[in-house]
């Protein structure tokens, strides 16, 4: 009886060394190493390289999964890049304006509705033009003395002196200076005459004369 025990030590002792030997050739397996560096580079054509190599190796079922995950994350960059360059195009491709218009100044009728250096053209407030650009009118071109002639901005206009008006007699209010009449303004609910150089003036369109503007509070 006391004799078998030591035999069966040895046994166990025997059989723990075969399979911590086992375990660690396992460990040290050309696979187990190659995929330990697949797994550290963890990109898609290592795992794709892993899978031909071992196609029904111990780690295939793990690197099928691993390049579904990285397909689809690929996919979610592609589509969200697509995304940003349509937002960007989408101006253009609907005919819009991708200028920067003046906050407070979104849309307009007349000119005196846009701020100082603006005109009003289709419904939105612009930058004046400069010496040499296209224009219909001398409002639309930036500069005290400049006007619109030929069809382009000059700075040599002649003066012009505007005759006198009438205020129409089927306006008994307004709102803008639109609803006035030429050579008119609207100020408190009236249509008023423009003022002549040298007279007092809040905005631009209170004075007369094409190239003439409201500086320090005068017509100048």
């Amino acid at each position: 009886m006391g004799t078998c025990w030591p035999i069966r030590i040895a046994t166990v002792m025997v059989v723990l060394g075969l399979s911590f030997g086992t375990i660690t050739r396992a460990a040290d397996s050309p696979e187990a190493i190659f995929w330990n560096s697949v797994r550290k580079a963890d990109v898609m054509e290592e795992y794709r390289l892993y899978t031909e190599q071992f196609p029904n190796g111990k780690f295939t079922r793990e690197a099928w999964r691993r390049i579904g995950q990285l397909e689809a994350e690929a996919e979610a960059k592609r589509q969200f890049k697509d995304d940003i360059h349509q937002t960007k195009e989408a101006p253009s491709s609907l005919g819009l304006s991708t200028s920067k218009e003046p906050s407070g100044f979104v849309a307009c009728t007349t000119d005196g509705q846009c701020s100082s250096g603006l005109y009003c053209i289709n419904g939105r407030c612009k930058d004046q033009l400069q010496l040499g650009e296209r224009c219909e009118r001398s409002t639309e071109c930036a500069g005290l003395q400049s006007q619109c002639l030929g069809g382009v901005c000059s700075g040599n206009g002649p003066s012009q002196s505007r005759p006198a008006r009438v205020q129409p007699s089927s306006l008994t209010g307004c709102v803008s200076d639109g609803q006035c009449g030429s050579g008119l303004y609207c100020i408190q609910g009236k249509c008023n005459d423009q003022v002549e150089l040298g007279g007092r003036c809040n905005r631009d369109t209170e004075c007369a004369g094409l190239s003439t503007r409201c500086q320090l509070g005068k017509c100048v």
